[in-house]
């Protein structure tokens, strides 16, 4: 099986989470999401992706459905932007 690399951009996307003070935490390959984002405003499931053409991989479709079968969602972003406006600090 080949690693998945990390898209380009996810190393920005959680230095800006964390610089306005929400904690990012790494998952694995194997968790079908890059990161677990601790906002003021909850407890988010995030996965960056490059740009808009994203496809998910079946190990991210899995966990898409666990997560919004127990009425949570599954957050893709792309832009730091888009990570602070799902922390509550846009």
């Amino acid at each position: 099986m080949r690693r998945a690399k990390p898209d380009r951009n996810k190393a920005e996307i959680a230095e800006a989470a964390r610089a306005c003070g929400c904690c990012w935490i790494d998952q694995d390959v194997y968790a079908g999401f890059d990161a677990v984002l601790v906002a003021p405003n909850g407890i988010h499931i995030v996965e960056v992706k490059a740009s808009v053409n994203y496809k998910l991989t079946d190990s991210e479709i899995m966990t898409k459905a666990m997560v919004e079968n127990v009425g949570q969602k599954y957050n893709v972003v792309i832009t730091v932007e888009e990570v602070l406006k799902l922390a509550g600090r846009m």
